[in-house]
């Protein structure tokens, strides 16, 4: 049996795709999650497909400042069930707050875990927790293997540690990636080219947080305005940015759409469809499933270097790679290198390189990592 530890489980759909599908492939699993008071749960948590679910809100505010505090809290909680004897293997699903409790279970009862490491883990506790080093470092060396989402989220965290102790883990370090909502396969688009009123139609999905650089996109795009047919369609709203992006958004209305949150999936199916780019050049994104949502209905897209999903896609054809996030020549360039190139054989290949978002092959990855490791 699994014991996953995922204390942001209630808050990530990710998680609720991943167990549903290791229930559905014969997986026992336990799921335990001690997260904020007060954290409303983003799904119905009892539908996923699970032998036991622990979920408990006991993390207060000041937990923020008493990482070890909060740590043996965890622990012993999960000491106070019974269920660890039936445990064969742990999932930490972040490299801290979870990966910490699996690595003092593992020392108690030898229990081997693996642990996925994070964006959390590399732009926040890393930079800011270095007191937690040593913590960090027993969490890597007792892991059995090491999971990231992305090849760039790797070399980032390479990067982050010394050649020595890079050397001792790397060869248990593994890159499996997030999958999207298999409604986006079940729902194949027409192939399609270019629309016939010559209008470039560039998308964005998401929040409007200052390091998604939507306000950067919006001025993109007015700059573009000038000497080509170009519409702007965002879909999302909230965030440390949203005042300043509805500015942009209001001053802009002739040439941004701007629709606003839209949680009905066949309905962004529709809106991914309508348009011919998807563009979202964000700094230190975990994944971004919606780029791969965007390539599942044949778009094409436009990412930040070094972040997200950048090492993934091999395909130059679908995608544009921004280097400074803050040059609206470079964002420009690519854009419109996009639109002219596109074809029904790249519609096809955007197609082909969203099936490495598809859940059933990621849990043939997982299936292989647990099956030897247990």
């Amino acid at each position: 049996m699994i014991l996953h530890i995922a204390n942001s489980f209630n808050r990530t759909e990710v998680y609720k795709n991943l167990f549903n599908k290791l229930g559905e492939s014969g997986y026992k699993q336990i799921i335990y999650c001690n997260t904020k008071e007060g954290k409303k749960n983003l799904f119905d948590v009892s539908k996923v497909e699970a032998d036991k679910i622990v979920l408990k809100y006991n993390v207060k505010k000041i937990h923020k400042f008493l990482f070890r505090n909060k740590s043996n809290m965890i622990f012993n909680d999960i000491l106070n069930d019974e269920y660890l004897n039936d445990i064969s293997i742990m999932h930490c699903h972040t490299l801290y707050t979870d990966g910490y409790v699996g690595y003092k279970i593992f020392k108690k009862f030898n229990i081997p875990y693996l642990v996925t490491i994070r964006s959390t883990d590399i732009d926040y506790f890393d930079k800011y927790r270095i007191d937690l080093k040593l913590i960090k470092n027993n969490v890597l060396s007792s892991a059995s293997k090491i999971l990231f989402t992305t090849p760039a989220q790797k070399n980032k965290f390479k990067n982050n540690i010394s050649k020595k102790r890079w050397k001792s883990i790397k060869d248990k370090c593994i890159v499996v990636p997030n999958g999207i909502d298999e409604i986006y396969f079940k729902n194949k688009p027409p192939l399609s080219s270019k629309s016939n009123d010559g209008v470039c139609r560039v998308l964005y999905v998401g929040k409007f947080l200052k390091r998604k650089n939507v306000d950067i996109l919006i001025q993109s795009i007015k700059a573009i305005s000038k000497n080509n047919k170009i519409k702007l369609t965002i879909v999302g709203g909230g965030g440390n940015c949203h005042a300043r992006v509805n500015e942009l958004i209001i001053a802009n209305k002739n040439i941004v759409d701007y629709m606003g949150k839209i949680e009905d999936k066949m309905r962004l199916i529709d809106i991914y469809r309508a348009n011919d780019i998807f563009c979202m050049i964000s700094k230190n994104e975990t994944f971004g499933l919606v780029y791969f949502e965007a390539l599942s209905q044949g778009l094409p897209i436009i990412y930040k270097s070094g972040d997200s999903i950048d090492g993934l896609i091999t395909c130059d054809s679908v995608k544009e790679v921004i280097i400074d996030t803050s040059s609206l020549k470079e964002l420009k360039t690519s854009i419109l290198e996009l639109y002219y190139n596109f074809n029904i054989d790249v519609s096809k290949k955007c197609i082909e390189a969203s099936k490495l978002a598809n859940w059933d092959e990621v849990i043939k990855k997982y299936k292989r990592i647990y099956d030897n490791n247990m």
